[in-house]
């Protein structure tokens, strides 16, 4: 007998984040499972090294078509970043939600919810992978404060909850 596929959601705050977990969607599409890959934010203002880097250089040195870089492109730069990196761990969808991060705040974006319960709906996931929701402990974050990570973790949980409900 056949061994029955399983489906993997992954949600994230930016498409770096997909870090966390490429080896283990890896792994599970490599043995024919399905996997998901959405990140809530296109992660313009958070984890682009080569920004950062050209502006740790002296002004005269910096690459203008680095810095000078519009949020669109940055944005584009990013989910095709994602594409390639998840691509290569086997998995091909991939969505980038697109609400703005630094910082993304669930409470000032409450269709991200609804949106990932679409989302939740359409894979049906066997299993969702998502960021920390705690602020302390062993497993918070070193700030204790709310971040983009803890807020993607607070609308995965919503969405979550909001797909075993029914839509009047």
């Amino acid at each position: 007998m056949t061994q029955p596929k399983l489906r993997f959601l992954g949600i994230v705050a930016h498409p770096h984040d997909f870090t966390h977990f490429a080896g283990t969607l890896g792994v599970h599409t490599s043995l024919g499972d399905s996997a998901t890959v959405v990140a809530m934010t296109a992660g313009v203002g958070t984890h682009n090294e080569r920004l950062d880097a050209e502006l740790k250089k002296p002004k005269s040195e910096q690459d203008p078509a680095i810095v000078d870089q519009s949020p669109e492109e940055r944005a584009a730069e990013k989910e095709d970043e994602l594409r390639r990196a998840c691509a290569f761990f086997g998995v091909t969808d991939v969505r980038v939600l697109g609400f703005p991060d630094k910082p993304f705040v669930f409470e000032r974006n409450p269709d991200s919810a609804e949106r990932l319960r679409d989302v939740i709906l359409e894979v049906r996931p066997h299993v969702i992978f998502s960021q920390s929701p705690y602020l302390k402990g062993p497993h918070g974050h070193k700030s204790g404060a709310p971040n983009d990570h803890t807020e993607a973790a607070y609308a995965t949980a919503m969405a979550k909850q909001l797909s075993g409900l029914p839509r009047l």
